[in-house]
Parts: C-alpha cells; sequence; structure tokens
C-alpha cells in the first residue's frame, strides 16, 4: 500500500511539474470519464467495422472459389 501510495505521489509531483512547464493552469481539467467512453465508442466501432470486412472477405472469397469452377 505504501509503495503504491509513493507512486500516486511521484505521479502528482511529475503532473504538477508538467503542467508548470507546458503553462497549463492547475484548475485545468479534463474529464477522464468522457476520454474513457470515447476509446470505447473507437474501439466498439473499429470491431463492428473489422466484422464487416471480415463478412465482405468471406463473400468475396465465396465468389472467387465459384467462379474458378
Amino acid at each position: 500500500m505504501n509503495q503504491v501510495q509513493r507512486q500516486l505521489e511521484d505521479v502528482a509531483a511529475e503532473n504538477r511539474h508538467l503542467r508548470k512547464l507546458a503553462g497549463v493552469p492547475d484548475n485545468f481539467g479534463v474529464d477522464l470519464a468522457q476520454l474513457k467512453l470515447q476509446g470505447e465508442k473507437k474501439i466498439e466501432n473499429y470491431t463492428r467495422l473489422i466484422k464487416v470486412l471480415q463478412d465482405d472477405n468471406y463473400k468475396l472469397e465465396e465468389e472467387r472459389a465459384r467462379l474458378k469452377h
């Protein structure tokens, strides 16, 4: 538990330092839940696209085999 706490303190200190270097105010925040939701939506969209492309590929392979015979 202490190790995790130290790591969290290190991350917070690094965050403060990087904000200072970038000139980002301390009260500037990002909604992490929204970022995660957007990431999940992208993954879901790519998963659907992969499924569609695999289906199209399967149909084209069937058609190619049929035309070959």
